[in-house]
């Protein structure tokens, strides 16, 4: 099993060793990425909101990823504005 620290260098016996933590590594996982619906929502907008036609097509998700990126969690900008 590999040793993963902090700041990407193999175990040193620092604070930043993991190999006392190696029963919390998980070997061949991965985080998936979030699907623009759950972006859209944890943005607090409807779902289906930034699926809009582009250059004539459906939006690829990196458009709407985009999208979502330049624009403003709406509970906070209401938050702000009271």
């Amino acid at each position: 099993m590999s040793t993963i620290t902090r700041n990407g260098v193999g175990a040193g016996g620092g604070p930043d060793d993991n190999a006392a933590q190696a029963g919390h590594l998980v070997e061949g996982a991965s985080v998936r990425r979030l699907t623009p619906t759950e972006c859209e929502r944890l943005q607090g907008f409807p779902d289906g909101w930034t699926d809009i036609t582009w250059r004539g097509k459906p939006a690829p998700d990196s458009r709407r990823y985009a999208a979502l990126g330049d624009a403003v969690t709406v509970p906070v900008a209401e938050w702000i504005g009271r």
